[in-house]
């Protein structure tokens, strides 16, 4: 049997035909590192946004603590002067004028502190969240309440009266919530 003996021509180009094939498969696998590299890139980024928002949701609900811990100790002082200016006020017939009318004044703005403190108990206990039919107003006058003193200190006065339609009322709120980020919780 004669074996067949390959010229240099015919081996140089199955070797330039080999080579290129590893360069392609090559080429394939930095492409497919680079990608696999980005990714990697990408999660690790998510990963770390996600770790900075779980620090500030902890500090917020640390705050929260924080705030209710501290109305809670307020409240606790409050109540004994509420108590004792109540036992004076009984008596107002046989106090001067001018004292009863500071005495009631004092009475009123303890009611309007410790009304506060109770709305922000309430706000920061938690609650499971209860989804029913309320009424906007009570929660306007809520909301109002709360920031009051905030109104005040700028000289802002609020009017509680206003003539919208539904149909205007609707259009605000379509608005706020195209404007503002919605809660998950919220539907």
């Amino acid at each position: 049997m004669e074996k067949k003996k390959k010229t240099p021509k015919s081996s140089v180009k199955k070797l330039e035909s080999d080579l290129k094939a590893i360069e392609d498969q090559a080429l394939l696998y930095a492409k497919d590192l680079a990608r696999i590299f980005a990714e990697r890139k990408e999660k690790e980024r998510q990963l770390e946004l996600t770790k900075q928002q779980l620090a500030r949701s902890a500090r917020i609900a640390l705050l929260g603590e924080l705030a209710a811990s501290i109305a809670h100790e307020i409240n606790n002082i409050l109540t004994p002067a509420m108590g004792n200016l109540s036992i004076l006020l009984m008596d107002r017939g046989n106090l001067p004028e001018k004292m009863a009318e500071r005495l009631e004044l004092i009475e009123k703005n303890l009611m309007k502190a410790s009304s506060m403190l109770q709305q922000i108990l309430d706000f920061s206990r938690k609650k499971p969240e209860k989804r029913e039919p309320t009424d906007i107003g009570t929660i306007l006058d809520q909301s109002l309440s709360l920031l009051q003193y905030k109104f005040t200190e700028n000289q802002i006065k609020i009017k509680k009266t206003c003539n919208l339609t539904c149909q205007n009322f609707g259009w605000i709120i379509l608005k706020l919530s195209r404007s503002s980020p919605i809660s998950p919780s919220m539907p």
